[in-house]
């Protein structure tokens, strides 16, 4: 909730190459905190090894880990550059932006409490809802993002949004993948770290050769995708 507005305060104190810098190091001191803390556990006894990536054969997994990395790769296509966007359309300043993400890191704490409430109801509305208005919120900064009320908004909304589909997809697995919850656990993250590496990469290559609006059309393009396909093609097994 405060690292996004933290960073951009120190950004333009330190300057944001030096934000960077300081966030490796916080994650090399991490690292060497769960080698020290974390125990270790036995092995799997070798008659009950599976390939991990057979699970990508059962119906609907591999749909999954697609929408999967296309509702990351979406989101960081678009929030990794936030805050060109939002300064040079918006017009925010540095203090304006702060606030910005603040609220969103706010909404995203409040997404994430409420959450349950929305998956309890439907786990496939969430899944392909939430990207859905995700598209609709970057089209809607696209046209009228100059507003800096209809942009804080959008941030708001985005946080709310975005704050499903982690939790949704940690559900569906539980669901789905219930037999082998540890191995699609680890699809999953290898899944979600590529595509945030993949949406940031492609999102600065749009802002750099297509213009200030671009990261913001991939955004919507692959969240509408995302929700296309869970819908068509995700399943989610219910509650016993």
């Amino acid at each position: 909730m405060i690292a996004a507005p933290l960073g951009s305060f120190l950004g333009g104190i330190i300057g944001w190459r030096n934000v960077f810098n300081a966030a490796a190091v916080m994650g090399v001191l991490c690292v060497i905190w769960v080698v020290k803390s974390l125990p270790s556990l036995p092995g799997e006894p070798s008659h009950q090894k599976q390939n991990m990536f057979s699970l990508l054969q059962r119906p609907g997994v591999m749909a999954g880990m697609i929408a999967i990395f296309m509702s990351f790769a979406g989101q960081f296509a678009f929030f990794t550059y936030i805050r060109p966007v939002y300064m040079n359309l918006a017009g925010f300043d540095v203090d304006g932006l702060t606030l910005v993400l603040l609220s969103f890191g706010i909404a995203s704490f409040v997404g994430t409490s409420f959450s349950s409430y929305v998956l309890k109801r439907s786990v496939k509305l969430a899944l392909a809802g939430a990207p859905l208005l995700l598209a609709l919120s970057a089209l809607t900064l696209i046209v009228w993002g100059s507003d800096k009320t209809v942009a804080a908004a959008i941030a708001i909304i985005w946080g709310l949004a975005f704050a499903l589909v982690p939790v949704g997809w940690s559900t569906w697995i539980t669901r789905s993948l219930a037999d082998q919850a540890e191995k699609a656990g680890s699809i999953q993250v290898a899944v979600i770290q590529l595509a945030n590496t993949c949406g940031a990469a492609v999102g600065g290559y749009a802002l750099d050769n297509f213009g200030l609006l671009s990261p913001l059309a991939l955004s919507g393009g692959l969240m509408l995708l995302t929700a296309l396909v869970v819908a068509a093609k995700v399943r989610i097994t219910p509650m016993s």
